[in-house]
């Protein structure tokens, strides 16, 4: 039985506190059930580094079979959208000195270096709306089980979402270090 429901989660969005440098960290993974994209705003200051939540988008596979590098890639795909679009938002109201975006799988990072002229079709005109939406963005590999998208990915009940710190404030290794 769940104990907690959707409407029980309540979500705070501190972002007039953030102090520059402001940066962005976004995650995408995805798994046989869907994919996921979950970005954090990241800032640094003499109190300390603060990084919360900003949003989070999941999408549900295919019912048409897809590999995992390909549901991979649509999760990157869907978290370079997501990072677009919070950069232009955010840039009206504050400086966003860094993107950082992250995923597990070194497939999709060496498709994203690739010419898109060498990838299958598929493949290709992702690849080239991802490089577009994320000019100036540095994708890194992160090891999966820190990956605060892969709980999205392959769903979960609210109370696991609520019981997961990582979840709501990104990976510890984001508070170690005041610049990345």
């Amino acid at each position: 039985m769940l104990s907690t429901s959707l409407a029980e989660i309540k979500i705070a969005r501190p972002l007039g506190s953030a102090s520059p440098p402001i940066q962005l960290h976004g995650f995408a993974d995805a798994s046989q059930l869907g994919y996921a994209a979950v970005l954090y705003i990241r800032s640094a200051s003499q109190q300390g580094v603060c990084c919360t939540l900003l949003t989070a988008k999941t999408k549900v596979a295919p019912l048409k079979t897809m590999t995992v590098p390909r549901l991979e890639l649509s999760g990157a795909h869907l978290l370079a959208k997501l990072a677009h679009h919070f950069r232009e938002l955010l840039s009206r109201h504050m400086s966003i000195d860094k993107i950082f975006l992250w995923t597990d799988s070194a497939i999709v990072l060496e498709w994203i270096k690739t010419p898109s002229y060498l990838l299958k079709t598929f493949v290709a005109n992702r690849v080239v709306q991802i490089s577009e939406l994320t000019e100036g963005a540095e994708w890194s590999h992160i090891p999966g089980d820190v990956n605060p998208a892969d709980l999205a990915s392959r769903g979960c009940y609210p109370n696991e979402l609520i019981s997961s710190p990582m979840w709501w404030t990104g990976p510890p290794w984001l508070y170690e270090c005041e610049e990345f």
